[in-house]
């Protein structure tokens, strides 16, 4: 979906809230219903489109009101450098990093992954330079009125991907008693990513998790293979998808703490739209986001 088709939805659903870049407001949308097996019941028309507009609106944020941030990740090689003339936007917006990132979040800088764990203080307040992108993620689906019943948020991407896959495994193997999730982990191999889904990679110095994750073997075994490969990945990093264009094999995606600040980063495709690994990313996994 091309990133005009995404903001004339968010139009549609937020109507006269939608004003420039001062989006925010969407995220207003009905708080979810109690009642349903499946999660996505609880949710009203609209909440994807809130999610949308959120992200939008904090990437423009950090570009100071204006284009935010944009990271190529199409070209052979590490992408460029950003070139900050003065403090990192990560630095101007360290106040909201904390107040609406890290603050409603349990545990605090003490599961920063990437924090040094001499400095895993949980009495300290979250400092700029500790790892933000996967509170990001936090932040963003929690904006967009998805309770905490239906994403475990978390200051580690690897917590709330496991959380995931736990409660797609057990709705698969007891239906009737567990209710369908409201995010549906997949290899990057067996779903083309829509707007508002996630899209998951380990870092590059796992080496053994993203082997173990990237080349499946075949057969019957795949998916516990698979299943136990994501279970190992300790260190990750996700971005919420924004827009897909097949014909130019792109897809942008909104993330946290991307060179010191919310950058959309352009991702290649292939022709049925899926994910394409780079050095920089190897992607491995697609979060299905079933908000409607």
């Amino acid at each position: 979906m091309p990133l005009r088709d995404v903001r004339a939805l968010a139009r549609r659903a937020c109507g006269a809230a939608f004003v420039g870049a001062t989006l925010a407001a969407c995220a207003a949308v009905a708080p979810p219903r109690e009642d349903g097996g499946d999660a996505r019941d609880r949710y009203q028309p609209g909440a994807r489109a809130a999610l949308l507009a959120w992200l939008d609106a904090e990437w423009k944020r950090f570009g100071d009101g204006r284009r935010g941030h944009v990271v190529d990740l199409r070209r052979v090689g590490p992408p460029d450098p950003p070139r900050w003339t003065a403090e990192t936007p990560e630095r101007r917006h360290c106040g909201r990093i904390r107040a609406v990132y890290w603050a409603p979040l349990p545990g605090g800088v003490a599961h920063s992954e990437l924090t040094p764990p001499e400095r895993r203080d949980p009495s300290a307040p979250p400092v700029c330079d500790n790892a933000w992108s996967a509170v990001f993620v936090s932040a963003a689906l929690r904006e967009a009125g998805v309770a905490s019943r239906d994403f475990r948020g978390d200051a580690l991407h690897s917590a709330y991907l496991r959380d995931i896959l736990r409660r797609g495994r057990a709705h698969e193997a007891a239906p009737a008693r567990v209710g369908r999730p409201l995010f549906e982990a997949h290899p990057v191999e067996q779903r083309a990513p829509e707007p508002g889904d996630l899209i998951c990679a380990s870092r590059r110095r796992e080496s053994d998790a993203v082997l173990r994750a990237v080349f499946l073997p075949a057969g019957p075994r795949a998916r516990q293979a698979w299943d136990a490969a994501v279970e190992t990945v300790d260190l990750g990093h996700c971005d919420i998808v924004v827009a897909v264009d097949r014909r130019k094999r792109t897809l942008s995606a909104v993330g946290g703490n991307v060179q010191d600040t919310v950058s959309r980063s352009l991702v290649p495709i292939d022709d049925e739209g899926r994910v394409l690994r780079t050095i920089e990313r190897p992607w491995f996994m697609v979060v299905a986001n079933r908000l409607p």
